[in-house]
């Protein structure tokens, strides 16, 4: 919770420092979705312009390695915050304290396994393309590459042993790869 009071506060402090910058100067709400998303599966956005070109985002959701907080820079490539940009964020997937799993474990059989899985910390480099809806609603694509930062990953919890492949199953659902996402946004 505090991570997303401190993500909110930044957005906020920029919106109102930027205020007088310019008339293209605007602030977003929006949601998204998709494959390493800053949103993770689904969520919702903030941005605000923090100078011509340049602007500050937030997004808080759920992933599929729980809850999820993140907050980075875009630069766009034309004024008015449409068109082509490129970002730069940092998230946060909380992780999950206690999960339980149907896995292969060592001999071949199936057993329900309990996992932790531990907090998650990425760099996302990405590119994006807004398209104008409307007067003041956007639609993006993005693309891009998330690094994950973290040593360990996850725990088992239980008295179980993975085998080879589940573990080669959880190295795919580890935070980190490549990022494909869409969403919409809306002025304020």
């Amino acid at each position: 919770m505090r991570h997303i009071s401190l993500l909110i506060a930044a957005v906020v402090a920029f919106t109102i420092a930027g205020k007088a910058q310019s008339e293209c100067q605007k602030t977003y709400l929006g949601f998204g979705t998709g494959l390493e998303s800053p949103t993770g599966m689904i969520g919702i956005t903030l941005e605000s312009a923090i100078g011509k070109q340049f602007a500050v985002a937030a997004a808080v959701g759920l992933s599929g390695w729980g809850p999820r907080y993140t907050g980075g820079f875009r630069y766009y490539l034309k004024e008015c915050y449409r068109g082509f940009a490129f970002g730069i964020d940092w998230s946060r997937s909380a992780g999950i304290s206690e999960i339980d799993l149907e896995m292969e474990v060592e001999g071949g059989q199936t057993e329900t396994v309990t996992l932790g899985y531990l907090p998650q910390d990425n760099i996302q480099l990405s590119a994006y393309k807004f398209w104008p809806i409307k007067q003041r609603t956007r639609f993006h694509l993005q693309a891009g590459y998330s690094v994950n930062l973290s040593s360990g990953h996850y725990n088992v919890l239980s008295e179980h042993r993975l085998s080879p492949f589940s573990k080669d199953v959880m190295k795919i659902t580890i935070p980190g790869g490549l990022m494909l996402s869409a969403g919409f946004s809306f002025g304020l």
